[in-house]
């Protein structure tokens, strides 16, 4: 029910300073065609500080493209990366290629400060 009202969580402490970060990578499932609660409270409080920004999540019905988009517009910045994982996907060929592209995108800016 949460997912679906958008009743804000709280965000644990990060063990680790967000930004001493290039990029953030974060994930999970698609609630209800919404973010997971923990994901959305983490961007909300943290987003100011994200360099890069990468996003992917898992679903089995629809609305991840749509709830990535929502995800991202906190932190004022288009995603470097997005995945969307469907149930199909992870059952055949496609999740190593999906992955593998989203890896390479996600590494090439970092590879150019080498």
């Amino acid at each position: 029910m949460e997912a679906i009202f958008k009743i804000p969580a709280a965000a644990k402490e990060s063990r680790h300073q967000v930004d001493d970060y290039e990029c953030i990578i974060l994930g999970g499932p698609v609630w209800a065609q919404n973010i997971s609660l923990p994901i959305r409270a983490f961007i909300k409080r943290d987003s100011e500080k994200f360099e890069r920004l990468a996003l992917f999540c898992t679903e089995y019905g629809e609305g991840g493209e749509k709830m990535l988009g929502k995800a991202a517009k906190p932190s004022g910045n288009e995603p470097i990366a997005t995945m969307v994982l469907t149930e199909p996907d992870i059952q055949s060929d496609l999740l190593d290629q999906k992955v593998d592209a989203f890896v390479k995108t996600v590494a090439a800016p970092m590879e150019k400060n080498l």
